[in-house]
């Protein structure tokens, strides 16, 4: 089996406060939502976000588990979705990463045959940690090891049998490396869906309702 950890943590400054992951792109989707659509192809994902009101507002609008942190920090995110896991092998992947490649996450998985993990690096020495694949329980025990204070995903690969791929190596399935593109601000998401994205406001907006939905669900649900 193979699955992905969607890390869905905190809310973009350069947003103006908006949580970027609700904003729309258009089809009636949100960001967190065609994100989680270019991952159809695996057998299982789940997200992980920074609180339970967060948590409730992406499961209702994915329809997936969604679960807290085991601590703060990417690699307490990355912690906490492999416990939540079967899959041996797991993609890790940001929740503003709609640009996802399937036959560049098949061609990650590839050098798992040999590796514990697998990252594209650039010729610069800069590394995509959050486009990575490893495989779940030999990265689980290895985070069991660092303890909380660990911040840098990166510092968990270091610690693994990593494959460094270099991104020329995956340019033949994704020209541009147009995958490793992720929303951290307004020009890139109009860049991204230049026809349908929508304004912070509307999102807000949107923000808004959804809570409310979620709100709305749990309340209805019995309590023990």
């Amino acid at each position: 089996m193979r699955g992905a950890v969607v890390l869905a943590g905190g809310e973009a400054r350069r947003f103006g406060g908006v949580d970027k992951l609700f904003l729309r792109t258009g089809k009636g989707k949100t960001l967190i939502q065609e994100v989680i659509g270019r991952l159809s192809f695996l057998d299982e994902v789940v997200v992980v976000t920074s609180s339970q009101e967060r948590a409730e507002e992406i499961g209702s609008l994915t329809g997936l588990p969604c679960f807290l942190d085991s601590y703060p920090g990417i690699l307490g995110g990355v912690s906490s979705g492999l416990q939540h896991l079967l899959s041996r092998e797991v993609l890790v992947v940001g929740g503003d990463m709609p640009l996802i490649n399937r036959s560049v996450v098949e061609f990650l998985f590839s050098f798992l045959e040999s590796y514990e993990a697998a990252v594209p690096t650039h010729p610069n020495g800069f590394i995509e940690p959050l486009h990575g694949v490893l495989r779940r329980i030999r990265a689980s025990e290895v985070l069991s090891t660092m303890g909380t204070r660990r911040r840098k995903v990166r510092c968990l690969y270091e610690r693994l049998r990593t494959a460094w791929v270099p991104v020329s190596q995956r340019q033949r399935y994704d020209p541009e490396l147009e995958s490793f593109t992720n929303i951290n601000d307004i020009e890139t998401a109009r860049t991204v869906f230049p026809a349908s994205f929508t304004s912070p406001a509307a999102a807000r907006n949107s923000r808004s309702s959804s809570s409310r939905s979620a709100r709305a669900l749990t309340s209805s649900l019995p309590r023990r």
